[in-house]
Formats: structure tokens, sequence, C-alpha cells
């Protein structure tokens, strides 16, 4: 046994037993019930390659609020709505923190990543810059972007669909340049097909090749980053992450730093290209109007912040909002392709609503019910963040008659209440109609007293909601709007000429990953009408004058003109 292992080994049994050390526990409270684990690993060997599967069956062992041991590491997962609001809602003064992940957050994300930074003044400074940012205001000002973005998603899809699984690509590109426009005023215009699919381990990331043009190198290292930091939050993605007594080692014996640096220094690289891009556009007074612009106007001078916090927060923008809105759109394609009669109504409506002379707008949103309600269940059936990101508290905290203590992982698992019979009515179905009378915005409901009437717990909770939830929504209606005006979406056939089954099961989405994306499919999209096909062509021959950036005008390319 070498030097190393003997060191590593001894560590962990030390810091086994100091987890396993009495909490006091007030008279009236206990530890919420849960698995028995192994020592030093715990229950992670149970978790599997979908993590919400195994929390589910916890669930409806243990009940509303159940603790685990992953690593050395306590998570308690709430379950309900009710633990829900009161926990991470009513209780976020404490339980905003984020866990220790040393590896991902310190070496990875260079003490940067918003995502990962614990609760704190920084933390706040950095989350109010961002925030104005994505304001319903702002998110408005965006629309005009979303519907070119998505004007050439249709025609991409018109064109250049052969393969029957380009439309993979096309989404992610529409997704990726409604971001980056949204954070740094750069469009992705282009990229080269059939090379982002997802990968299982680290060590099987591609290095990107230099053949690329510019714009397909912009789409394809945002996707590798995604990829690389999907990988990373996952449980035992670094194991110290899930037993940071490891990351107190000297850092010559920290055998992962290669890999971990290597990420970082990607990440660093990339931002910092944008970044820079952006700034000597706004020396010679031609930046388009643009997270980052606004950074350097304000923030950067009022609200003590700095150059580095910016390029950071830029690319968060980016990383949470390109994979997560892609991999929805991506998720209800496969769902509407599985339920016909799911799009024969949206159909119904959209023709009733807009006709077959004109493509779907924004203003056509509170006419459109159904479409929103597809959105919505494309969200309650299939969650993007698979058991979202825990939160941490540095206190104590009580729900009824459970304690949970300090430096607990508070993480929650949407399916149950997404699935719980109680509460949705034949949950295993897919059904928009359910949300019919759902007319708010998804922000709306998370803000309502009674946690029972949210739409969905897929945007996060308290002080740690998503910022981008407003965005994201505009970007998934206005897809899907248009996808179903435009097109039936079908199945591949068969070599016998039948049509292949849509397959909507676990297995169809991709394994150990953070956030839940599908494998890539096939898919054909078959135009309504000639009509409806020459309308996109005309659609996306008039973009080419270009469109109103948060109401400055750009051309084709997203340049100020």
């Amino acid at each position: 046994m070498s030097y190393l292992t003997r060191v590593i080994l001894v560590l962990a049994v030390v810091l086994f037993i100091a987890f396993k050390r009495r909490i006091r526990i007030p008279s009236g409270y206990r530890l919420p019930p849960g698995p028995k684990g192994w020592p030093l690993i715990g229950s992670a060997h149970k978790i599997g390659p979908y993590p919400c599967n195994q929390f589910q069956k916890w669930a409806a062992q243990y009940g509303e609020v159940f603790q685990v041991q992953i690593g050395l590491q306590r998570w308690v997962v709430l379950n309900s709505p009710d633990a829900i609001k009161d926990v991470l809602d009513k209780q976020s003064a404490l339980t905003s923190g984020r866990p220790p992940m040393p590896v991902f957050h310190n070496q990875v994300s260079g003490d940067w990543r918003l995502v990962s930074m614990d609760y704190g003044p920084k933390w706040r400074r950095l989350r109010t810059a961002l925030h104005q940012c994505l304001s319903p205001k702002v998110a408005d000002e965006l629309r005009p972007g979303q519907e070119f973005e998505s004007g050439q998603l249709l025609h991409d899809i018109l064109t250049a669909n052969q393969n029957e699984q380009n439309c993979y690509d096309h989404v992610r590109r529409y997704a990726t340049s409604v971001v980056m426009t949204a954070a740094y005023g750069q469009r992705i215009p282009s990229y080269v097909s059939g090379t982002t699919h997802p990968v299982r381990y680290l060590e099987s990331l591609p290095l990107l090749t230099e053949h690329r043009s510019q714009d397909s190198n912009d789409f394809h290292e945002v996707y590798q980053i995604m990829d690389e930091l999907n990988l990373a939050a996952q449980p035992l993605g670094f194991v110290a992450n899930d037993m940071p007594i490891l990351y107190q080692l000297p850092e010559w014996m920290h055998w992962w730093k290669k890999r971990a640096f290597a990420m970082r220094d990607r990440q660093t690289r990339v931002w910092t290209a944008h970044w820079e891009k952006l700034k000597a556009q706004f020396r010679e007074e031609k930046a388009p109007p643009c997270f980052a612009k606004s950074f350097l106007e304000s923030a950067l001078k009022e609200g003590g912040l700095t150059e580095d916090e910016g390029l950071y927060l830029g690319g968060t923008l980016v990383e949470a909002g390109s994979g997560t809105t892609s991999a929805t759109i991506l998720t209800a394609i496969k769902y509407l392709m599985a339920n016909p009669r799911v799009q024969d109504r949206a159909f119904e409506e959209l023709s009733t609503v807009i006709g077959s002379d004109r493509l779907p707008t924004f203003d056509d949103e509170a006419s459109l019910p159904y479409i929103r309600s597809i959105a919505k269940e494309v969200l309650r059936m299939r969650p993007i963040v698979t058991a979202a990101v825990p939160h941490n508290n540095h206190t104590d905290v009580f729900y009824k008659d459970f304690i949970i203590p300090r430096g607990s992982n508070i993480a929650v698992c949407a399916y149950v209440p997404h699935y719980d019979e109680s509460r949705i009515e034949k949950p295993n179905e897919f059904c928009p109609e359910r949300y019919l009378n759902h007319t708010l915005k998804s922000a709306a409901y998370a803000n309502q007293g009674d946690p029972n009437l949210r739409d969905h717990f897929s945007f996060g909770h308290g002080r740690r909601i998503c910022s981008g939830i407003h965005v994201a929504e505009n970007s998934i209606f206005i897809v899907l709007a248009r996808l179903l005006w435009a097109y039936a979406i079908r199945p591949p056939f068969k070599t016998d000429g039948s049509l292949e089954a849509v397959d909507t099961s676990d297995e169809a989405f991709e394994p150990y990953k953070f956030n839940l994306e599908p494998k890539y499919y096939k898919a054909r999209f078959i135009p309504r009408s000639k009509t409806h096909a020459q309308v996109l062509k005309q659609n996306w021959n008039a973009c080419q004058g270009g469109y109103l950036m948060r109401g400055t005008k750009v051309d084709s390319e997203g340049m100020v003109v």
C-alpha cells in the first residue's frame, strides 16, 4: 500500500468518526429517517444512473423528509410542497448556503461560479447584478431576439434535417445563441453538425479541433464546458467534493487537480475571449446592449464589483441558460412526438388564433393557453435538474418534529410532488390539459403563499430560485408555439416501413448527469402545408434585415448598425 493511500485511508476514517459524532437533538425533535449506508461512502452506491428514481423509492419508504449519507456528507431530501416551502422559502435566511464543493468551486471555478458560491455578501452582490440583467423587463426586451433565433431554428429544420437528427444541434444552437446574445451581445449563427453528443465521463471529453469556424467553436466550446460541469457536479464526480477533508491534503497529493485545472483553464479562456471582444466594442461605442455592457457601464463602477466577477457572471448566464433550455425543448419534442393527440389540439388552437399566413409571436401568448400548458407539463414530467442544486444550512433548522442539523445538504426531489397521485391525476400521462387553468408564469406561482398551488418545482426555491426563469420560459414558449404551428412532428420509419416507437422512459435520457437531457434521437418534421413552409422561408428572408436587440438595431449577425 502506497504512502498516499495510507494517508487517505487514515484521514477518511478520522472524518467518518467525526461525521458520526453525536448531534444534540432538542426535546420533541428527531432526525429525519433514512437508509443506513456503508462506512465512508454511505449510500452513494445505491443512487445509480438516475438519482431521482432512488430518491422516489426512499420518499415512498420514509416520507416527505428523509436523510441519506453520500460520501461523508449528510443529505436531507425534501419531497412535499409544504416541506419545500417551509424549509427553503420561509427559512431561506438560514438555508440559502451551498455545501462545500472545494474542487468544483475552488479549483474548477476559481471561487467565482455563482451557482456553487456560498450565501453571503459576495453572493448577494453578484446575484443582484445578475438579477438586474434578467428582470422581467429585460426578459421582455430580449423577445425580439428570441423571435429572430426561433425563425432561424424553423428554417434550419426545414432546410437541414435530412438525416432526421440535426434537430438536436439546431435546438442547441438556438438556446446558446439566445443566452450568448443576452450575456455578450454575440450570436451563434452556425455550427458543425453532429459533434456535440453528450459524454458520460470526464476523461472521454474530446479536445476541440481547429478546422471549425469561430461560430462553430463558440458553440461547441460552450457545450464542452457544460458537459464538464455537468459531470463534475454530480455526486462522486470529484471524490474530494463528497469527502472535503481530502482537499486539505497538500496540493501535491491532489491527484485530481490536473483535470480540475484543465477545466478551469478552458472556461477562463472561453469567457475571457467573449468578454474582451465586448470590451473592445464598448471602447469603440459599438457594443450591443447585453449583460456585459450593462456591467461595464454601471455594476463595475457602482456595485463594487470587479471585472473577474463580471467575466464569470457572463459565463454563468450562458452555462445556466443554454443546456437547460435546449434540454427542455428537446424533451418537449420527444413527448410531442409520442403524443400526436397533443399536437393536434395545439395545432387547432394555433390555427384558430394565428391562421396560416404568419408565425406566432409573443403578442399571441395570452391567446395560446394550450401551448403554455404544454411547456408546464414538460417541466413537470421531466424537471431538468435531477435533484436540484443542494442548499446548505449553517445552523440547525426545524420542520415539524424534524431537526435538520447544520451543515446538511438540503435537496429537493421534484419528481415526488410532480408524480404525487394525491395532487396530480394520472401523473404518468402527458396531459397538458391539467394546466389550462394555470394562467400565471412560474415565478408568480413560486411566490404564492400556498405551495400546493405551484405549477411545478423545476426552477428552484427560495433565494436561490433561477435568475433566468423569465428568459427561459419565453425561450421555451416561442419555440413550442412556432414548431407546432409549422410542423407535424413524427417518429422516423423503420426499414419495414412502420413507425419507430418513441421512448420516453428513463433510458431515453443521459445517465449520470446533473442536468437531465435526452439522448440523441431522430424526428421527422413535416411542414403543415406548402403555405406554412413558404411563410417560414419568407420570415427568414425578412430576418436578414436584422432586429431590435433590447431597443438597438442590429444586423443578422448581431452587430450594431
